[in-house]
């Protein structure tokens, strides 16, 4: 009875933990469950773990591994236990647990954040466990799903020790800033998002202090705990960056709104730079904007970062999504009904049908696969060409409207 009562109380947790196993096995079927043999992410990773063991000056040989040496560790322990292809379906089958966690620790930053209505949850977790994006980080075996478990682990963690204004030990910090630092070395490009964590909480005037140099040493330390590779072989260092380069001049760089999109790349190194700059400014602004709280500090920076970050747009965008809806919290802290609470709220309903629409609107090729009758009809076609470009011109437009009105009801 205790168990179906519990059941009952998290039926709509469950629901939207299903979801992501649905995108996974739907691949799984689609591809009659031979999936192992392409030459996509989950290889490149693997066989950088197997390159460490047996060649390990030559990590950075090739040009698609550009992460840190700590990923290739991680890799070269699956070498040495499980076989390829055993190896890609436990991680294809993990990404969809990953999944599935990622959303039950939502589930409790929203519980923590005063977000009692369980229709009002449901409907945040339905909005991050339901993506074309989420589809295909799962068709590339991608580790950017456990690095989005990890970052909103220790977001959890931060929120909730604050709340019990809880002592901070030495403890805490290791343990936050190792598994931090990890998730670095798997999404380099996410490093200013993990600063903001790091240092959310430290003044201007804090930053000579002797805490705050404690804390600055203890992420040194731990980061070359976790990167002995570089202290071995610090001639790679060079290769990294280089791979890091590599990475948007070679492939193309693009914002998350233009893709899913037949527009040509921008293979510029000028906009490169000014993206950097950009995100850079802003993350800065955001470390010492003391009058946000971490979530929306976390929020602000994934919401910007769809629309000006060219590093790894695409397989960050479902992550990326998901924290951005942090920003929706204080909208949603009201006991009211839902429908009629979303109907007079009619920006935030515009905003959340643009968000649904972007995460799942077909690609391309299968609306033209399914539909070939669009490409006689120039409108249609263009409005398809261009169709992730307005949703995200809406969503931005309707979620700067919400941000700068100054009560949390519209």
């Amino acid at each position: 009875m205790l168990i179906l009562k519990l059941a009952k109380d998290k039926i709509y947790l469950i629901i939207a933990c299903i979801c992501p196993f649905i995108w996974g096995f739907y691949w799984l079927y689609y591809k009659n469950f031979i999936i192992y043999n392409r030459y996509w992410d989950f290889m490149i990773f693997y066989f950088a773990g197997m390159q460490l063991l047996t060649n390990p000056s030559q990590l950075y040989y090739n040009p698609y591994f550009y992460y840190l040496p700590s990923f290739a560790v991680f890799f070269a322990l699956y070498v040495l236990i499980f076989p390829y292809i055993m190896a890609y379906y436990i991680s294809y089958l993990a990404n969809m647990v990953f999944s599935a966690l990622f959303l039950r620790e939502l589930d409790k930053i929203l519980l923590l954040l005063n977000v009692k209505n369980k229709k009002f949850r449901f409907l945040l977790l339905l909005l991050a466990g339901n993506s074309w994006f989420l589809y295909f980080t799962f068709t590339f075996v991608q580790t950017k799903i456990f690095v989005g478990l990890v970052i909103i682990y220790v977001l959890r963690k931060e929120i909730q020790i604050n709340m019990e204004n809880t002592y901070k030990s030495s403890l805490y910090y290791i343990i936050q800033y190792s598994l931090l630092i990890f998730a670095v070395g798997m999404a380099p490009s996410l490093i200013l998002l993990l600063l903001i964590i790091f240092f959310h909480d430290i003044n201007f005037d804090d930053f000579l202090k002797r805490r705050t140099i404690k804390k600055f040493l203890l992420m040194i330390v731990i980061f070359l705990i976790q990167n002995f590779y570089f202290i071995f072989f610090p001639e790679t260092l060079l290769s990294f960056f280089e791979g890091i380069n590599w990475s948007s001049s070679h492939k193309g760089t693009r914002c998350c709104f233009f893709y899913q999109n037949p527009l040509p790349l921008l293979n510029n190194n000028y906009f490169t730079m000014v993206s950097t700059i950009m995100l850079l400014i802003f993350t800065i602004i955001l470390i010492f904007n003391k009058t946000f709280s971490i979530e929306r500090k976390i929020g602000s920076f994934s919401a910007f970062y769809l629309f000006f970050g060219v590093y790894n747009c695409f397989t960050l965008f479902h992550i990326l999504m998901s924290f951005s809806l942090l920003l929706y919290i204080p909208y949603f802290t009201k006991n009211d009904k839902l429908l009629r609470y979303i109907k007079n709220n009619k920006i935030l309903l515009i905003n959340l049908i643009a968000v649904g629409g972007i995460n799942l609107m077909p690609p391309f090729e299968t609306i033209m696969k399914y539909f070939p009758f669009i490409m006689s009809n120039i409108i249609l076609f263009y409005i398809i060409v261009l169709r992730y470009i307005i949703l995200f011109l809406i969503y931005g437009f309707t979620l700067l409207l919400l941000l700068i009105k100054k009560e949390k009801t519209l």
